[in-house]
């Protein structure tokens, strides 16, 4: 009885020594919250993925007044495109999960 529970109050210090360490490298700035780093990582995606968007949908119109190209033309071009952008932000997201 004596042995279990100077067992159980060695793992109780140790989880105790545990806690203030991870506390401490956390104030030395050596541990960035999940939460945040996940937040960072949509907000930027969604940032690239807008700025390229609009880029694209510039050179779209330039090229569909250039080729005189139909609504349905230039339609079925963004379709294509916008498939295009979600397939690879997706593919960058699981990247960088794997990454980290």
């Amino acid at each position: 009885m004596d042995k279990e529970k100077g067992k159980l109050d060695l793992n109780q210090r140790r989880n105790v020594i545990q806690m203030q360490e991870l506390e401490l490298a956390k104030k030395r700035g050596e541990l960035i919250p999940t939460e945040i780093v996940r937040k960072l990582v949509i907000q930027q995606s969604e940032g690239t993925k807008i700025a390229y968007t609009e880029a694209c949908e510039n050179l779209i119109v330039i090229l569909s007044q250039k080729k005189q190209m139909t609504s349905d033309e230039v339609s079925d071009i963004r379709k294509q495109f916008m498939a295009i952008v979600n397939s690879a932000i997706d593919t960058s997201i699981e990247i960088t999960k794997r990454n980290m």
